[in-house]
Formats: C-alpha cells, sequence, structure tokens
C-alpha cells in the first residue's frame, strides 16, 4: 500500500466517524427507546383516560366506531385495531359491560355481529376526545411543529401505516 492509498483510507474513515452518528445508530438502543417510549406513553395515556372510566384501548375502539358512523362489524374493527378478532371481542364485550357499546346483528350478514356505539358510548367517546387532545398538547408542547410532523410520518412509515394508506 503506498502513502496516498494510507491517507484516502485514514479520510474516509475519519470522514464515515464524523458522519456515524447521523447516519447510523445502535439498533438495539433504537428498539429499546421505541419500547419504552411506547410503553410510557400507553401507561400515562391511560391514567388520563381513567378518569373518564377508559383505557387507551377502550378509547381506540369508541374512536373507531365513531369514524366508521356508530357501527363496525368486529373482523372489521379488529383490523384497524391490529389486532385479532379475539381481543377485538373481548374490547367489545368489556364496553358492552359498561354500556358504551352493544352487539347487534348485521342485516346484511345474518353470521355477522356489529359493534354498535350506545349513546352512553358517544358521550364517553367526546370526554375521551378531550383528554387524548390535552395529553397530546402536554405530550408534545416541547416540540415545534415540524418536529411534530416529521415524528408523526416517521412513526407512521416505521409502523407500516404509509403502506397501508397507500
Amino acid at each position: 500500500m503506498n502513502n496516498n492509498q494510507g491517507v484516502e483510507s485514514h479520510a474516509t474513515e475519519s470522514h464515515s466517524a464524523e458522519n456515524h452518528s447521523v447516519e447510523s445508530c445502535d439498533a438495539y438502543r433504537l428498539i429499546e427507546a421505541l419500547m419504552q417510549s411506547g410503553k410510557y406513553t400507553e401507561t400515562q395515556l391511560d391514567a388520563a383516560l381513567a378518569t373518564a372510566g377508559l383505557s387507551a384501548a377502550k378509547w381506540s375502539v369508541l374512536r373507531h366506531l365513531m369514524a366508521a358512523e356508530g357501527q363496525l362489524p368486529l373482523g372489521q374493527l379488529a383490523s384497524r385495531l391490529s389486532c385479532v378478532k379475539s381481543n377485538a371481542t373481548q374490547l367489545v364485550d368489556r364496553l358492552a359491560a359498561d354500556h358504551l357499546v352493544r352487539r347487534v346483528p348485521d342485516p346484511a350478514d345474518r353470521r355477522s355481529i356489529l359493534a354498535e356505539l350506545t349513546a352512553e358510548g358517544r358521550l364517553a367517546h367526546a370526554a375521551g376526545q378531550t383528554i387524548v387532545q390535552e395529553f397530546e398538547r402536554q405530550l408534545l408542547e416541547d416540540y415545534s411543529p415540524a418536529e411534530r410532523v416529521l415524528l408523526q410520518r416517521l412513526l407512521a412509515r416505521l409502523g407500516g401505516f404509509d403502506a397501508v394508506r397507500g
């Protein structure tokens, strides 16, 4: 190896080291940070929603039902919640016990059951919406609007939501 190759190699390594923090990161630390921040956020959101008798999971069901004009087949609800149908069924059962949702036959398919919001469920959704909006404001108050948009885009891309939205 001649002297110029050694200098070029060192320059490349030096340039690489300077950009290391920008171009790469410890994958495990990133995964761990994402998991911890997700758990922390869900725990804090659960605590905030508990004041309205809800959890993040229950509020998510109410939110999806509201977005679907009040009712959805259990299979579609499970898909929107990104869970298996049995988990969605358990959530609907808990919400039904709280009189926030009821199960009704699907008039278009006798084999299918719809989860339908009750009047109490609509009120619980509104209360939960207020809590979630305040929670989001507090969670993101230290971020600029541009950082919020970037964070949302990166997390959506990481979670595969961009592929779903097309």
